[in-house]
């Protein structure tokens, strides 16, 4: 359980914004599991996932593509 953490936590790890990670999971790119920590509802994400895909991902915006 100690490679699952809250999105946060995994991004901060990882090197990546909160939302890249967030988004990730929307995406399906990453599993995340539902987690209840204290009163907030939370997803948990493994670390070592977000940094394999941290590196494929390139930041910023995919460029235009001219036509």
């Amino acid at each position: 359980m100690d490679d699952w953490q809250s999105v946060r936590k995994a991004a901060e790890a990882a090197g990546v914004a909160r939302n890249s990670v967030a988004k990730w999971v929307k995406l399906g790119l990453l599993k995340g599991k539902p987690a209840t920590l204290g009163h907030i509802k939370a997803t948990l994400v493994s670390v070592a996932k977000v940094k394999e895909l941290a590196k494929e991902r390139k930041p910023g915006r995919p460029a235009k593509k001219r036509g």
